[in-house]
């Protein structure tokens, strides 16, 4: 991977466990561990209704009401069902680091 990626481009996962490895001085093998566990510990805390607040910012569950939406294929109007999602507030860490 190179060490400086143009603005804009996209890191895969397994670049940027790579790249965590060798910050660390950990395994590739150990972190890609490590980083599941975060996953599926964010996603059920999150799910269960939970803000999971890291140094960077903080995963919040969003609830989205029903409402009335428009079929983009025809125009016509149609319900749309409650759902759930998740929205990321980026910390002031992370603001202060991008500008």
């Amino acid at each position: 991977m190179p060490a400086k990626l143009p603005t804009g481009s996209k890191i895969s996962q397994s670049d940027l466990y790579s790249l965590i490895a060798k910050n660390s001085g950990q395994a590739e093998t150990v972190v890609a561990t490590v980083m599941g566990a975060f996953q599926e510990s964010v996603l059920e805390q999150a799910s269960e209704g939970h803000d999971v607040a890291l140094g960077i910012g903080t995963f919040k569950r969003a609830d989205k009401g029903a409402r009335d939406g428009t079929n983009p294929s025809n125009g016509q109007k149609i319900k749309i069902a409650p759902s759930n999602g998740v929205r990321f507030k980026v910390g002031a860490k992370f603001k202060k680091h991008l500008n």
